[in-house]
This record gives structure tokens, C-alpha cells and sequence, in this order.
């Protein structure tokens, strides 16, 4: 699949003080609401008391401010993945 990938940084703290759940996995992390059901990963987020996923407020407007919260390092840029041989 080929997809942009950029590099952005954040310090773990300011997503804890905004009631955020992550996962840190090598350089990559992945951020829940506070309300995930993370007995549920590594499938998509599904707040505890929602229907479906689309409950899931990180699909709603910015309500936690992550475009401030992390900066941009290194601008998206597209990138090919090669199969293994």
C-alpha cells in the first residue's frame, strides 16, 4: 500500500492530562478516548457503553486539541512499500 507518512512528536504527559489512553508500539503510537475499550485491541476502538465505533469521540471534532498537542517534525511524503521477498 503506498500512503503518505510524516513524523510528528508529543510528550506522553499532555496526552495523559487530556484523559487520552495510547499505545506505544516501537515509533508509532496509537491514541484512544478515555472512554476505549482497550480489551478490544488491536481491533478498531469501541468506547465500553457505545453501540458501534462511530460512537467513539476521536471520530467527532477536535474535542482534544491533538493538532496542538503534537508538532510536525517531518512533512508527509508519500511512501512505497516493497514487498518481502
Amino acid at each position: 500500500m503506498n500512503s503518505a507518512v510524516g513524523v510528528s512528536e508529543c510528550m506522553l504527559k499532555t496526552l495523559e492530562e487530556k484523559g487520552l489512553k495510547f499505545i506505544v508500539d516501537d515509533e508509532h503510537i496509537s491514541i484512544r478516548c478515555p472512554e476505549c475499550d482497550l480489551q478490544k485491541l488491536p481491533t478498531i476502538c469501541k468506547p465500553k457503553e457505545a453501540k458501534d465505533h462511530w460512537a467513539c469521540p476521536l471520530f467527532d471534532i477536535d474535542r482534544f486539541d491533538l493538532e496542538q498537542a503534537f508538532e510536525l517534525v517531518e512533512k508527509p511524503a508519500v511512501r512505497v512499500l516493497t514487498p518481502k521477498k
